[in-house]
């Protein structure tokens, strides 16, 4: 994922936040159940956190929320939601096994290429506890093809569209489980949105809540 640190820069950033100023409202009832699965003091990580857009959605009180994104440019305008941030590759998180209760990882996957769909598959199942869940997002195709960005037309990113049965078939190889999500409305057609679950008695070892990066 490392071509994104350079993909959005300011000005993308900038546009990309003008066109995605908050949660679509389809997703919002999974957000709710999601936030509302992480008992009191947990932590829920937002993985591709962009500039912040579902960070609202997922806040509640006594849950440790924490965005975490690849890019800095992102992260910044990210820091008026007032949650502690993370700058960090979604296919190699510096945090520890089972470190969180909950993970929403919705249009973060878009720049995942297929040969490295394993590894996030991996992550997200390493950094749950076991009995946690996550909502995972990824827009509905096949292949990965390098198009101009939908906000300036300007910058060449690696877009990846995943069919829902290669997307389930890479998380249950991770060990967790897709469970029923109901995510009927229209806007999300294109999108594959899919709820797992982490069984209980799993290996894990304790976590602790991660640290929050300056993003300068």
């Amino acid at each position: 994922m490392t071509g994104v640190r350079s993909w959005y820069d300011e000005r993308l950033a900038d546009a990309y936040d003008r066109a995605n100023p908050s949660t679509r409202p389809g997703l919002l009832p999974a957000a709710a159940w999601l936030s509302g699965s992480v008992p009191a003091g947990g932590t829920l990580l937002d993985l591709g956190c962009g500039t912040g857009r579902d960070l609202p959605a997922l806040t509640r009180d006594g849950v440790h929320v924490i965005g975490v994104d690849i890019a800095l440019p992102m992260l910044r305008l990210a820091r008026r939601r007032q949650h502690a941030l993370l700058c960090a590759d979604l296919t190699r998180l510096p945090l520890r096994d089972a470190v969180a209760d909950a993970v929403w990882c919705v249009a973060a996957w878009v720049h995942v290429p297929h040969r490295e769909l394993p590894l996030a598959a991996a992550e997200v199942a390493r950094i749950l506890r076991p009995g946690g869940h996550a909502v995972i997002g990824v827009q509905r195709g096949s292949g990965g093809n390098v198009e101009l960005d939908p906000y300036l037309g300007e910058v060449p990113r690696l877009m990846v569209r995943y069919e829902e049965a290669e997307l389930i078939s890479a998380l249950g190889e991770a060990g967790l489980h897709a469970l029923p999500l109901a995510t009927q409305d229209a806007e999300l057609r294109k999108w594959v949105t899919t709820l797992v679950g982490k069984p209980h008695g799993a290996a894990q070892r304790p976590g602790t809540t991660p640290e929050p990066q300056d993003t300068g």
